[in-house]
């Protein structure tokens, strides 16, 4: 070529190695972006090898060595010490600066506390889908997320427990790495392949929703001063555990008490509640939830079984507070008290914002089992019913706004 555009003196000529060489120069471009975009997804599938296993508690002196021995590139903080984040990005920037394939980014994250790993965070999104698998000890194993207008997943969420080493494991890591580099892009259904998988794990049984346990989940530090309740929905949203409140409460029965726990099993903080508040108990009950229960006289509802209840696609509170009224064991126990069947037997506290859609299908278990599973399918992890006073009909059921 060169000898072609110097021995020539015509413009037409010269135009035409202008446009050979930035041809040349565009392809070597583009190239180049596909073999950072391989890089990235090697990177990436090294990082999820070496992560997946890494369990919770692990020492960060112990956890960085290996990631740098793998080659995984990363910035350490000065000081990790007491607490600290390491973040690791993956993605096909360069390839999206070229109008290429769209932009796709797989991150990660290690929280450490007081030098032991706490969380650990893992994502792959593009635009609007995204598919997040976040582990510590305070998270059962489960699958919830959003559609698109389709009906096809849009955002997914597993809450993976750090004791959960089941398949579940397996495929909650078992991202679409080659998402990173395609044209036509992915779906969230791609990015996580085996969403619907860990969605029939999930919903299969009520037993699905808790593995962890209290003396299994650890807690770091927790400090609170509160009503009871107020503590215990506290606990309960920051592990991600289910907890539900029920009995029978007097107007002076309500008091603040304060605790402080750190460095221990979650069990001490719920003995720390009893301790503080004598009038509850606590203990766990056989799908892996903890109740509070007052020590004085609880309505029976919570003890009766059903046979069947079935909701699907549930998105409010209205919608679960209807068709657990309309249950044949629940609507007599209201009608043996007189009492009348309408929402102000059962109040919901705070505002009325509409859950991620669920659906819970569950056979011969009592009611506080089927609340478990509403607190837990839609994140909302706490719920209470309370008998105020001794009036039979004065009652109140509290679930609180579905976390993140």
């Amino acid at each position: 070529m060169g000898n072609f555009c110097h021995g020539s003196s015509k413009t037409k000529r010269w135009l035409l190695c202008i446009v050979a060489g930035t041809a040349l120069l565009l392809l070597s471009a583009i190239a180049a972006t596909y073999i950072l975009a391989r890089l990235a997804r090697a990177e990436a599938k090294t990082y999820i090898r070496i992560v997946m296993p890494l369990r919770i508690g692990t020492a960060y002196e112990v956890a960085v060595p290996q990631l740098g021995a793998a080659g995984i590139p990363m910035t350490l903080p000065t000081d990790c010490r007491n607490a600290c984040t390491l973040l690791f990005r993956f993605d096909n920037r360069w390839q999206h600066m070229l109008h290429l394939p769209p932009s796709a980014e797989f991150m990660g994250y290690l929280d450490f506390r007081d030098g032991k790993l706490v969380t650990k965070s893992t994502t792959m999104t593009q635009g609007i889908y995204a598919a997040e698998v976040t582990e510590s000890t305070g998270r059962a194993s489960r699958t919830s997320g959003d559609a698109d207008l389709s009906g096809r997943p849009q955002k997914v969420f597993v809450d993976l427990s750090a004791i959960d080493y089941t398949d579940y494991r397996r495929q909650a890591y078992a991202f679409e790495l080659a998402c990173m580099g395609l044209v036509r892009g992915c779906k969230t259904d791609e990015f996580l392949p085996t969403v619907n998988e860990l969605e029939r794990a999930t919903s299969s049984s009520v037993n699905d929703f808790q593995r962890a346990t209290p003396s299994s989940i650890w807690v770091h530090e927790f400090a609170a001063r509160s009503s009871t309740p107020d503590v215990i929905y506290m606990l309960a949203v920051k592990y991600h555990v289910v907890i539900g409140v029920y009995g029978t409460l007097l107007g002076s029965d309500y008091k603040t008490i304060e605790i402080s726990i750190k460095n221990g099993p979650l069990k001490d903080a719920l003995n720390a509640i009893t301790k503080a508040d004598p009038k509850f108990e606590w203990h766990e009950g056989s799908n892996g939830a903890v109740h509070f229960v007052s020590r004085s006289a609880t309505p029976s509802l919570m003890d009766i079984r059903v046979q069947s209840f079935d909701i699907d696609n549930s998105q409010s509170w209205d919608d679960i507070l209807d068709r657990l009224q309309s249950v044949p064991a629940v609507h007599s126990w209201f009608l043996k008290r007189k009492c009348p069947m309408d929402d102000s037997i059962m109040n919901t506290g705070g505002p009325r914002k509409l859950w991620g859609q669920f659906s819970v299908h569950a056979r011969d278990l009592p009611v506080s089992s089927i609340l478990d599973e509403i607190a837990a399918k839609s994140r909302s992890y706490y719920w209470s019913f309370v008998q105020i006073g001794t009036e039979p009909c004065a009652m109140e059921m509290v679930w609180r706004d579905p976390q993140p």
